[in-house]
């Protein structure tokens, strides 16, 4: 147009010298035919003001055409959905290079039809994806390997990395790819009724704007019901009690944003202290048959079916999901047959996939085939008569105590460690007893004092080796029975004790000492790396400390504080049971030795041996 103005301009004026008559008169005359042509032809003869009429002619000559395009209700319906509906959402993920096939950490993000990643939160993106796809999933790869398949033959390969995080981006990618749809068939959809439009013609038209019709006031847009606000003000809230009750912690754990994964975890791991588990099913029941209010328009409820009750629903998934992994010893058949009834009665159709895997699970452990039977960890082996756990050397000792006790402090499951009549923590309790009774034994029953106080030597010897091993519970052991007072009352044997020696033991004594709650062995956990055995006995006085020190329930209200500190000792302890010590080489017939104990004497049969060996004195 700016081009074709050009040339219409430069005639103009070789016509205007050219020429001597004037033109000037014929500016007052209507404009037929095309405003664009007509304002083009004029430009050099009119006036400013002449210029601005005719602009404003051609303006409302838009408008008068785009007035006659009028959606019907349905339309508007169907506008009003598309300005209150969002998707959205955000976290990494891995990405399979396309040339390279290699894993690679992004940050993706979804919002409404399009994909976008990154490297990092608020960098530029690198990639951007309109998802006009299909949903994927290859039946021989895990359940959080997501696949995008394009119409061009392209892919996206995407790794959530667990189930639960791949639970939520399938169901947020289907509604993208549903909202992509959507968005495709309206635009067909309005593009059909503009075409039909186009045999509108623009009429002829007076030089004066004033005399152009008016468009039709349009409807009022619809309110955007911005859940969004009142969401994060009860998340904030919500996050502010100390003392609450146990619907608003239900509340919290289902948060249409999600709350936190240590939130999750701690609540699981402590719910037993103030609630069973139906009367937790029922609350989650409850919390995922909310619904929007009948009196609402259709916008809002949509809004709140998309925002509100979707994200609810998925959480409540995720936390049954996360209840049944983490602690299935607390489904009994009939918590796993209301669990079951609920999920094939209240199943959300955007939600089958989600249900699938948690709904196996169930029935697989309601049939039974979960149940294990319990494996004897160490076998009994003969053993040749005579044989001494003193004829093998001080690392291989130190080696096998370490195999034995470990693997004894991963059967402790510690969330049974408060609140419950476990005694899955008994058999390390008996071995710790059993081990630093028989060191102290050794000690006690050798007559010969030279011997005896090679013994000790000994005994320092292995708990060393136990400490490079990271074996704070076998050090405790031998220290223990060291500083024992029938054993430390031989003043004799400590006083010809080596120096290097005496200052091991004052070394090893400070740090499993039980001053300000086990501070130095804690320090010193900190600066190992597992695996690690710290002493059981540490965390059994700290859970019973924090249980007894408060009430669990004050005045119908759950102290939630109390619950996470113990949360975190619970924590703690699973976290040393994550990896498991692996010995450079066993010896059935040491292991045999170390599990096969005698059972602990008194401690007035103690004092007896040790005063055979070192009388008292009588006071003069």
């Amino acid at each position: 147009r700016r081009v074709h103005g050009e040339n219409l301009m430069q005639a103009n004026n070789e016509r205007r010298l050219s020429s001597n008559s004037s033109d000037e008169s014929s500016s007052a005359t209507s404009v037929v035919g095309d405003p664009v042509d007509s304002l083009v032809r004029r430009t050099q003869s009119l006036s400013f003001s002449h210029i601005s009429q005719h602009v404003r002619l051609f303006s409302n000559t838009v408008k008068s055409r785009m007035s006659s395009f009028k959606p019907t209700q349905a339309d508007l319906d169907e506008m009003a959905w598309e300005c209150v509906t969002m998707v959205s959402l955000s976290g990494f993920l891995l990405k399979l290079g396309h040339q390279r096939k290699s894993w690679k950490r992004r940050w993706f993000v979804v919002k409404n039809e399009f994909l976008s990643y990154s490297l990092k939160p608020g960098d530029q993106p690198i990639g951007l994806v309109k998802l006009n796809c299909q949903l994927r999933h290859h039946f021989n790869e895990p359940d959080h390997v997501i696949h995008l398949e394009f119409s061009d033959g392209r892919e996206l390969s995407l790794d959530a990395v667990t189930s639960e995080k791949a639970t939520e981006w399938i169901a947020t990618l289907t509604e993208a790819i549903s909202w992509a749809k959507r968005q495709n068939n309206r635009n067909r959809h309005y593009s059909n009724m503009m075409r039909s439009q186009s045999s509108i013609q623009f009429n002829t038209m007076s030089s004066s704007p004033s005399s152009c019709p008016s468009p039709p006031a349009l409807p009022p847009l619809p309110d955007l019901f911005d859940f969004e606000e009142e969401m994060a003000a009860e998340a904030e809230r919500l996050s502010k009690l100390d003392k609450i009750s146990l619907l608003d912690l239900v509340k919290r754990l289902t948060l249409p944003s999600g709350a936190t994964a240590s939130f999750a975890k701690q609540f699981l791991s402590t719910y037993h202290l103030f609630t069973d588990g139906f009367q937790l099913l029922e609350m989650l029941k409850e919390r995922y048959l909310i619904e929007p209010d009948e009196e609402w328009p259709e916008p809002k409820k949509g809004r709140f079916l998309s925002l509100v009750q979707f994200p609810i629903r998925l959480r409540v998934y995720n936390t049954l999901r996360m209840w049944f992994e983490l602690y299935p010893k607390r489904f009994d058949s009939q918590l796993i047959s209301e669990t079951l009834k609920f999920l094939e009665d209240e199943t959300d159709a955007r939600l089958i996939r989600a249900s699938t895997g948690l709904l196996q699970g169930l029935k697989t452990k309601l049939l039974g085939f979960s149940v294990t039977e319990e494996v004897d960890l160490f076998p009994t082996v003969d053993v040749q008569p005579n044989t001494s756990i003193l004829s093998f050397t001080d690392s291989q000792i130190a080696s096998h105590m370490m195999h034995v006790e470990h693997a004894l402090f991963r059967k402790i499951i510690p969330n049974e460690l408060v609140g419950t009549k476990t005694t899955s923590h008994k058999a390390i309790i008996s071995q710790f007893e059993k081990t630093s009774c028989w060191v102290g034994m050794l000690i006690l029953t050798e007559s010969n004092p030279k011997q005896r106080l090679l013994l000790v030597s000994r005994m320092i010897a292995i708990a060393e080796q136990s400490l490079r091993l990271k074996n704070f519970n076998g050090v405790k052991e031998i220290v223990s029975a060291l500083r024992d007072h029938p054993v430390q009352r031989l003043k004799k044997t400590f006083e010809d004790l080596p120096r290097d020696k005496s200052l091991a033991l004052k070394n090893l004594s400070e740090i499993v000492a039980d001053e300000a709650g086990f501070s130095a062995m804690r320090a010193a956990l900190r600066r190992e790396q597992p695996p690690c055995l710290p002493f059981v006995g540490m965390y059994l006085t700290q859970l019973s400390h924090a249980n007894d020190i408060l009430d669990t329930v004050v005045d119908g209200l759950i102290n939630f504080k109390k619950c996470e500190s113990i949360a975190n000792i619970l924590q703690e302890i699973s976290s040393y049971q994550q990896t498991a010590f692996k010995a450079d080489s066993i010896d059935q017939t040491l292991l045999h030795l170390l599990t096969h104990l005698p059972e602990p004497t008194s401690f007035e049969e103690r004092c007896k041996l040790s005063n055979i060996l070192e009388p008292k004195q009588r006071q003069p």
